[in-house]
């Protein structure tokens, strides 16, 4: 495990440097991941930071994805829906990495339709056999079973499939 006494003196000593102004952004995600790992007093700090990054640095998807995460955990999800707004306006910027933690977030604020939406575009954007499985998913949570049967039996017929394909198609 991590040394308290250590996380304490590199908490505060992150967080004086961006309470001035000085702290760059790889700081400042430094000090809220070790905020994060305690009290929520500290978690709210952290929320806080999040929120100053986002607003300097408005194109920065992670530090913007990383608020809601942030937002979520602690219950906030009006704030958090607010941000995801934000996000999914300006998605076509967003690496398929970026659009994968966002289709989870939609799920965490109940937005299936729109893990769906971007899920299943992934999927059709980079053709990856892992991304149609994660769109088969999202159908299969938005109750739309025979979409996601059909792309999972066009998954099942490459005869080159992994296995998790085949893990799959079973459960169905």
């Amino acid at each position: 495990g991590q040394d308290p006494v250590r996380v304490n003196d590199a908490i505060l000593f992150a967080d004086e440097l961006v309470s001035d102004g000085t702290a760059d952004v790889d700081l400042q995600i430094a000090l809220t991941r070790l905020l994060r790992l305690g009290p929520r007093p500290a978690f709210d700090r952290a929320i806080e930071v999040l929120r100053d990054s986002v607003i300097a640095r408005p194109g920065r998807f992670d530090i913007s994805l990383m608020l809601i995460d942030a937002l979520q955990e602690t219950g906030q999800y009006d704030e958090a829906r607010e941000y995801l707004q934000q996000v999914r306006r300006r998605r076509d910027e967003a690496s398929p990495q970026a659009q994968r933690l966002m289709s989870a977030l939609l799920a965490g604020q109940g937005d299936v339709g729109g893990m769906v939406e971007i899920s299943c575009d992934i999927a059709a954007e980079t053709n990856d056999v892992f991304d149609a499985l994660q769109c088969v998913n999202a159908l299969l949570m938005d109750g739309q079973g025979r979409e996601a049967d059909a792309m999972l039996a066009k998954l099942h017929a490459d005869p080159d499939r992994p296995i998790q394909v085949d893990l799959a198609y079973a459960r169905r």
